[in-house]
């Protein structure tokens, strides 16, 4: 045989005889070396005859290794397929052929090629095979690219469905763990997810131990490849895992035989939400295309999973009482029903938690204060209670507690008072300052099945009774209890039946000028015509109306009433009537009603005079939200109604109200009017109000004005209006016009 070098030398061929020789003679002279294309010739029994200079080239064996030995030297199948037998028909096939193959290249990877053949005849008689050999690695490692970018791309609209359709994290890590893996050409893959305290916990892996999931923690920082690729906050590619030196290889990947691989952050709306990975068993590169298919893969879960957690954060919100982070109403109504549906023996007990003189509080420290000791209540109580109690935050001030099992009425009451003596025991910090409270408790004992509503209903009932006994009481929801509870119940269908019924009435008292003028005003107090205890007043009803809500139709059907009946005494021109009504506005009606809308339609509808309709606000209904009460002043004022704040000085912020909100007037509280002629103190804030109003440049009016010495003493001091029995007592719209009329017959200052 003769050995082939550089390009243009003789081809090797084989000596087969005469007729061989004159054949390999010819292929020389047709195909040459030169340049020219890889020529491979064999004879009828496959064996290799010629092999030219390129062919050298293309696959690496020279003429010396190859000429003479059979073309089963050089084959390799493609696929499963496509067998090495075939390929060996192709290159020896009696008739012209074409076809794509792998051949073996010596030393180096196989290569894929373009093989022609056509049968080499010797005196018109089939002699063997030539075949033209061209590489086709560029095209087809182009193919490969296209093929594996596609299925890469794939790759991430598959995990970007399961990110769609699965709402377990979980499954979906493990899921897209698996496509990442297969789409890479990984052998290996893990991914993890942060934590709140900064650590990654591995949550799905391949090819790891299944051990490892949900317990394997990695502290972040450059200690660990997923710490070094969230610090690093970017994909990082890993050649070789023992040569590394940026980070310390994890023990876990090298037992299994991980050499490269690459990493990328799960990352949405600015934050890092995880890292995953993927590792071969070899140091065959990863590829461009292969770090931002990853990257992609990561964006997608980095969103789904910021997605999930904005979900279980609406979730909690849903449940969690935001201020102390104790559950709420809704959640522990849940775990009452629950634990009423399972109670296998004994019973349960709730314990109905009220606040002393939280609103004091609030209003002596602020509100931020106030937030500071709800906080601090409630971890007191957790920390009081046994662990498998619940403690809920319902709102504002009320806490609830569900113990199970209870043996009876007296573990229950013992747990209640325990709970009291827990907060009345040591002060709270507060703002800096140290303040002492107590809780009021009321307390429920329950059967197995027994309804949840009925439960809370029973033991908001004794709290309120155990208020009555004072601050720091405990009350059993007992017999007696209950029938006023019934009462109650039938109470409020009563009042709803009455507020349909027309059976709402309004009485009226007078507020005189104490300057001598003869014109009268007056506040519409509403009463119930009860159809079988008779005319009712506001105190047997208004609490009950509050707390239902009922308050608010309520409230609108004296307003439009009170202002149709100004309307018409307005009518009848001077000293005839009341040139002026106000009405009082609850709280539940600032925040849940349509109070501006009513006030204007009534004012633009009845044509009003501006200043003749007023509103009277207690501290109590501004107090629920300041902010939303100076809206709705200014809006009532831009319409022409007056506004008062009523029972003046009773709260710690009447003055920071006063000053605060664009009011009219100030109404002194009946309490100080009462006690200010024997009581230096209670002249004194009365002189104080007066005073402050007139500074202001709004009138003050004196409510329970019953003794001619009180009426005096306010002349002396310059108080503006009076209203009380010294004048007149309530009475329907026609006795108060007759009373005006009888009135202006009088001696002015009467």
């Amino acid at each position: 045989m003769t050995s082939t070098g550089a390009a243009g030398e003789q081809a090797g061929t084989a000596p087969n005889g005469p007729s061989s020789l004159s054949i390999d003679l010819r292929l020389q002279r047709r195909t040459g070396d030169a340049g020219g294309p890889a020529v491979v010739a064999t004879d009828l029994d496959g064996t290799i005859t010629y092999w030219n200079a390129a062919a050298e080239r293309l696959l690496g064996w020279t003429a010396d290794d190859l000429l003479g030995r059979h073309v089963s030297s050089i084959t390799a199948a493609t696929d499963d397929s496509l067998t090495s037998e075939q390929i060996q028909g192709g290159l020896t096939r009696l008739e012209p052929y074409a076809g794509e193959f792998v051949l073996h290249v010596h030393g180096r990877d196989p290569v894929p090629v373009l093989i022609a053949t056509n049968p080499i005849l010797d005196r018109g008689q089939p002699a063997g095979t030539v075949a033209v050999l061209l590489d086709i690695s560029d095209r087809v490692g182009a193919e490969h690219r296209a093929d594996r970018r596609a299925a890469q791309i794939n790759a991430v609209a598959t995990v970007g469905q399961m990110a769609l359709a699965r709402t377990n994290l979980t499954e979906l890590l493990d899921g897209a763990l698996q496509v990442a893996v297969a789409a890479l050409d990984g052998d290996l893959g893990s991914a993890f997810l942060a934590e709140e305290d900064g650590n990654l916990r591995m949550l799905a892996a391949v090819g790891l131990p299944p051990e490892l999931l949900g317990v394997h923690r990695i502290p972040p920082g450059h200690g660990s490849l997923a710490g070094y690729t969230l610090a690093h906050d970017g994909p990082t590619v890993v050649d070789d895992l023992a040569t590394e030196t940026r980070f310390t290889p994890p023990p876990v990947l090298l037992e299994a035989g991980a050499v490269s691989g690459i990493t990328a952050v799960l990352r949405a709306e600015g934050r890092a939400e995880g890292v995953i990975a993927v590792y071969r068993r070899s140091h065959r590169p990863f590829e461009p295309g292969d770090i931002d298919a990853l990257q992609s893969i990561a964006n997608v879960l980095g969103h789904a999973v910021e997605r999930q957690r904005t979900q279980q954060q609406l979730s909690r919100l849903a449940i969690t009482d935001q201020l102390t982070g104790l559950p709420n109403r809704a959640l522990f109504v849940d775990r009452l029903q629950h634990t009423l549906a399972h109670l296998d023996e004994g019973r349960a007990c709730v314990l109905f938690v009220d606040l002393d003189g939280f609103q004091d509080t609030n209003d002596a420290l602020g509100h931020a204060a106030g937030d500071e000791l709800l906080r601090a209540v409630a971890a007191r109580l957790v920390s009081t209670v046994d662990e498998g109690c619940t403690v809920a935050r319902f709102g504002g001030d009320e806490f609830a507690i569900l113990c199970a099992p209870v043996s009876g009425p007296a573990e229950a009451v013992l747990r209640a008072q325990a709970v009291a003596d827990a907060v009345a025991s040591r002060p709270f910090e507060v703002d800096g300052r140290t303040t002492s409270s107590s809780v009021t408790i009321g307390v429920v004992v329950a059967e197995a099945d027994a309804d949840p509503d009925e439960v809370l209903r029973d033991a908001d009932a004794a709290m309120h009774r155990a208020k009555t006994r004072g601050r720091g009481s405990v009350e059993l929801f007992d017999a007696e209890l209950r029938e006023a509870v019934l009462a109650r119940l039938h109470l409020v269908e009563e009042l709803e039946s009455a507020c349909q019924a027309g059976q709402l009435v309004l009485h009226f008292q007078p507020e005189v000028w104490l300057d001598g003028r003869q014109e009268v005003w007056a506040e519409a107090l509403v009463r119930w015509e009860h159809p079988e205890r008779g005319l009712l007043p506001p105190g047997e009803f208004i609490d009950v109306a509050e707390e239902t809500g009922l308050i608010v139709p309520l409230g609108n059907q004296v307003l439009v009433a009170a202002a149709e009946q100004l309307a018409a005494w307005l009518e009848l021109g001077p000293g005839k009537a009341p040139t002026s009504i106000s009405v009082n506005v609850s709280a539940r009606q600032l925040v849940d009603g349509d109070l501006v809308a009513l006030a204007g339609d009534l004012v633009r509808s009845l044509r009003l005079p501006s200043g003749s309709l007023w509103i009277e606000l207690t501290e109590t209904a501004i107090l629920h939200d300041p902010q939303q009460a100076m809206a709705l002043v200014a809006e009532l004022k831009r319409l022409g109604v007056g506004v008062a704040i009523d029972d003046f000085g009773t709260g710690y912020s009447s003055l920071t109200y006063a000053r605060m909100l664009p009011i009219d007037a100030i109404k002194v509280d009946r309490s100080f009017v009462a006690e200010m002629l024997t009581d230096r103190r209670d002249e004194g804030i009365v002189r104080a109000t007066v005073s402050l109003a007139r500074s202001f440049g709004i009138m003050s009016v004196a409510e329970g004005v019953e003794r001619p010495e009180q009426l005096d003493r306010l002349r002396s001091i310059g108080c503006d209006l009076a209203q009380g029995y010294l004048f007149c007592r309530p009475g329907p719209a026609a006795e108060i016009e007759a009373w005006v009329q009888e009135r202006a017959l009088r001696p002015a200052r009467s």
